[in-house]
Protein backbone atom coordinates (compact mmCIF):
# COMPACT_ATOMS: atom_id res chain seq x y z
CA UNK A 1 0.00 0.00 0.00
CA UNK A 2 1.11 3.43 -0.88
CA UNK A 3 0.51 6.52 1.15
CA UNK A 4 -0.50 9.68 -0.55
CA UNK A 5 1.55 12.69 0.40
CA UNK A 6 -0.53 15.37 -1.40
CA UNK A 7 -3.93 16.89 -0.79
CA UNK A 8 -6.96 15.86 -2.72
CA UNK A 9 -9.00 18.34 -4.75
CA UNK A 10 -11.75 18.32 -2.09
CA UNK A 11 -9.20 19.15 0.61
CA UNK A 12 -7.87 22.03 -1.46
CA UNK A 13 -11.38 23.42 -1.97
CA UNK A 14 -12.12 23.24 1.75
CA UNK A 15 -8.83 24.99 2.55
CA UNK A 16 -9.54 27.75 0.02
CA UNK A 17 -13.05 28.19 1.44
CA UNK A 18 -11.63 28.44 4.97
CA UNK A 19 -9.04 31.06 3.99
CA UNK A 20 -11.69 32.98 1.99
CA UNK A 21 -14.08 32.92 5.01
CA UNK A 22 -11.34 34.21 7.33
CA UNK A 23 -10.55 37.02 4.86
CA UNK A 24 -14.21 38.02 4.59
CA UNK A 25 -14.53 37.96 8.38
CA UNK A 26 -11.43 40.17 8.73
CA UNK A 27 -12.84 42.68 6.24
CA UNK A 28 -16.19 42.73 8.07
CA UNK A 29 -14.45 43.30 11.41
CA UNK A 30 -12.52 46.24 9.91
CA UNK A 31 -15.73 47.76 8.52
CA UNK A 32 -17.52 47.38 11.86
CA UNK A 33 -14.57 48.90 13.77
CA UNK A 34 -14.40 51.84 11.34
CA UNK A 35 -18.13 52.47 11.77
CA UNK A 36 -17.81 52.30 15.57
CA UNK A 37 -14.87 54.73 15.58
CA UNK A 38 -16.75 57.11 13.32
CA UNK A 39 -19.83 56.99 15.54
CA UNK A 40 -17.75 57.58 18.66
CA UNK A 41 -15.94 60.55 17.10
CA UNK A 42 -19.23 62.05 15.95
CA UNK A 43 -20.77 61.66 19.41
CA UNK A 44 -17.76 63.15 21.24
CA UNK A 45 -17.44 66.02 18.75
CA UNK A 46 -21.17 66.85 18.93
CA UNK A 47 -21.05 66.77 22.75
CA UNK A 48 -17.99 69.05 22.87
CA UNK A 49 -19.57 71.45 20.39
CA UNK A 50 -22.81 71.61 22.41
CA UNK A 51 -20.82 72.28 25.59
CA UNK A 52 -18.84 75.03 23.83
CA UNK A 53 -22.05 76.64 22.57
CA UNK A 54 -23.46 76.49 26.10
CA UNK A 55 -20.37 78.28 27.42
CA UNK A 56 -20.71 80.88 24.65
CA UNK A 57 -24.33 81.55 25.62
CA UNK A 58 -23.25 81.95 29.25
CA UNK A 59 -20.59 84.50 28.26
CA UNK A 60 -23.07 86.47 26.14
CA UNK A 61 -25.50 86.47 29.08
CA UNK A 62 -22.73 87.74 31.37
CA UNK A 63 -21.84 90.49 28.87
CA UNK A 64 -25.48 91.59 28.82
CA UNK A 65 -25.58 91.53 32.63
CA UNK A 66 -22.45 93.65 32.97
CA UNK A 67 -23.56 96.00 30.18
CA UNK A 68 -26.89 96.59 31.93
CA UNK A 69 -25.08 97.60 35.11
CA UNK A 70 -25.81 101.13 36.25
CA UNK A 71 -22.30 102.59 36.01
CA UNK A 72 -23.43 105.93 37.41
CA UNK A 73 -24.73 104.33 40.62
CA UNK A 74 -21.84 101.81 40.83
CA UNK A 75 -18.71 103.43 39.41
CA UNK A 76 -15.54 101.55 38.59
CA UNK A 77 -14.40 99.89 41.83
CA UNK A 78 -11.09 100.77 43.48
CA UNK A 79 -10.39 97.05 44.05
CA UNK A 80 -11.15 94.20 41.64
CA UNK A 81 -14.81 93.29 41.91
CA UNK A 82 -16.12 89.85 41.04
CA UNK A 83 -19.73 89.44 40.01
CA UNK A 84 -21.11 85.89 40.24
CA UNK A 85 -23.74 85.34 37.58
CA UNK A 86 -26.16 82.61 38.59
CA UNK A 87 -26.55 79.55 36.42
CA UNK A 88 -30.03 78.62 35.24
CA UNK A 89 -29.97 75.40 37.32
CA UNK A 90 -26.88 75.23 39.55
CA UNK A 91 -27.60 71.62 40.60
CA UNK A 92 -27.85 70.34 37.04
CA UNK A 93 -25.11 68.12 35.68
CA UNK A 94 -24.40 70.45 32.78
CA UNK A 95 -24.68 73.71 34.74
CA UNK A 96 -22.37 76.58 33.82
CA UNK A 97 -20.80 78.82 36.44
CA UNK A 98 -20.04 82.35 35.23
CA UNK A 99 -18.00 85.10 36.86
CA UNK A 100 -17.18 88.61 35.71
CA UNK A 101 -14.10 90.32 37.13
CA UNK A 102 -14.17 94.09 36.75
CA UNK A 103 -10.67 95.56 36.68
CA UNK A 104 -10.11 98.64 38.83
CA UNK A 105 -7.64 100.30 36.48
CA UNK A 106 -8.02 101.96 33.14
CA UNK A 107 -6.32 99.81 30.51
CA UNK A 108 -3.20 101.13 28.81
CA UNK A 109 -2.64 101.42 25.07
CA UNK A 110 -0.75 98.11 24.89
CA UNK A 111 -3.98 96.34 25.87
CA UNK A 112 -5.74 97.74 22.83
CA UNK A 113 -3.01 96.63 20.45
CA UNK A 114 -2.76 100.13 19.02
CA UNK A 115 -6.11 99.76 17.26
CA UNK A 116 -8.47 101.47 19.70
CA UNK A 117 -7.91 104.89 21.16
CA UNK A 118 -8.36 104.84 24.94
CA UNK A 119 -11.38 106.76 26.19
CA UNK A 120 -12.28 108.03 29.59
CA UNK A 121 -14.25 105.43 31.51
CA UNK A 122 -12.81 102.37 29.77
CA UNK A 123 -12.91 99.30 31.98
CA UNK A 124 -11.56 95.80 31.36
CA UNK A 125 -13.92 92.98 32.32
CA UNK A 126 -12.73 89.38 32.37
CA UNK A 127 -15.60 86.92 32.02
CA UNK A 128 -15.04 83.27 32.92
CA UNK A 129 -17.54 80.51 32.18
CA UNK A 130 -16.92 76.90 33.12
CA UNK A 131 -18.96 73.76 33.46
CA UNK A 132 -19.89 72.49 36.90
CA UNK A 133 -17.60 69.47 36.50
CA UNK A 134 -14.81 71.81 35.33
CA UNK A 135 -14.36 69.84 32.10
CA UNK A 136 -14.55 72.89 29.85
CA UNK A 137 -13.83 76.58 30.30
CA UNK A 138 -13.94 79.77 28.24
CA UNK A 139 -12.42 83.08 29.27
CA UNK A 140 -13.18 86.34 27.47
CA UNK A 141 -11.69 89.79 28.00
CA UNK A 142 -14.05 92.64 27.13
CA UNK A 143 -13.64 96.39 27.02
CA UNK A 144 -16.58 98.26 28.55
CA UNK A 145 -17.00 101.97 28.91
CA UNK A 146 -18.45 103.16 32.21
CA UNK A 147 -19.02 106.67 30.86
CA UNK A 148 -21.20 105.51 27.92
CA UNK A 149 -18.59 106.71 25.42
CA UNK A 150 -18.64 103.39 23.58
CA UNK A 151 -22.01 102.04 22.46
CA UNK A 152 -21.17 98.34 22.91
CA UNK A 153 -18.63 96.17 24.70
CA UNK A 154 -15.65 95.13 22.59
CA UNK A 155 -14.22 91.62 22.71
CA UNK A 156 -10.44 91.90 23.03
CA UNK A 157 -9.44 88.29 23.64
CA UNK A 158 -11.05 84.89 24.13
CA UNK A 159 -9.55 81.54 25.09
CA UNK A 160 -10.95 78.02 25.36
CA UNK A 161 -9.57 75.46 27.76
Amino acid sequence: MRQRLGFSLADRRRGFALIFAIGVLAVLVMVVMAAANSAQFTYVFAHARARDQQLGRAIRHAVDTVASRDWAAKPVPAQPETIEIAASDPDARDAVMTRALIAPRVPDEKTYGGVLAPREGDVLVRIEAETARKSARRVALYLFNAGAKRPAPILLEETRQ
